[in-house]
């Protein structure tokens, strides 16, 4: 089975996020306003096109106790983003994540914990997801092709990393910004964290 993804048009963002590089904290309301249109699309066609971003919810795991962050090193299916460093867990919205009624609203946030059960190890589920605003680039063809939905999520009780986050630790904020080479997202990320 072909994935499709959950996309919007370019144009249809507002031109202030598409800037060369973005983060920036908004609201779910401005959120959900500005995907008021949004497409299922195939992944391997929307991967080279830039005129429409794959919306990926990217999630912060903090450690509520400590003040720490997970971080571990990028291998997976991304081979552009190899080597790096991030902060950030998530992946694509696929169309199996949404159920009948759903709202696109609840379909992210489904999609979402989805991606850290599938990443995680003795995550609490229950730990609420805190939407804290949006990355974009333009820099790397990553960037123009994907729009990042960033999320926190704070834990007592710390998961360890499955199979695709490799060397999967805690750190401070400060230590990850001094001894880690970051992809661009994470280094985003943590500007407003």
């Amino acid at each position: 089975m072909k994935e499709m993804v959950l996309i919007v048009d370019r144009n249809n963002l507002p031109n202030e996020w598409l800037n060369n590089k973005i983060a920036k904290k908004i609201s779910l309301f401005d959120l959900m306003e500005a995907l008021s249109t949004y497409s299922w699309m195939l992944r391997e066609y929307v991967e080279k096109d830039e005129n429409s971003k794959q919306l990926i919810p990217y999630i912060v795991l903090k450690d509520k106790l400590n003040n720490r962050i997970g971080i571990y090193q990028r291998h997976g299916s991304e081979k552009r983003i190899h080597g790096l460093h991030s902060v950030g867990v998530g992946g694509h919205i696929n169309d199996t994540d949404k159920e009948a009624d759903a709202l696109i609203l609840e379909t992210i946030f489904y999609s979402a914990k989805r991606e850290l059960s599938e990443e995680l190890i003795g995550l609490d589920m229950d730990a609420p997801l805190q939407f804290v605003g949006i990355l974009n680039e333009e820099e790397t063809k990553v960037g123009r092709t994907h729009f990042a939905l960033l999320f926190v999520i704070e834990l007592e009780r710390l998961p360890h990393g499955g199979a695709e986050l490799l060397n999967f630790h805690w750190k401070t904020k400060s230590e990850i910004l001094a001894n880690y080479k970051l992809e661009l997202w994470s280094e985003m990320a943590l500007s407003l964290i």
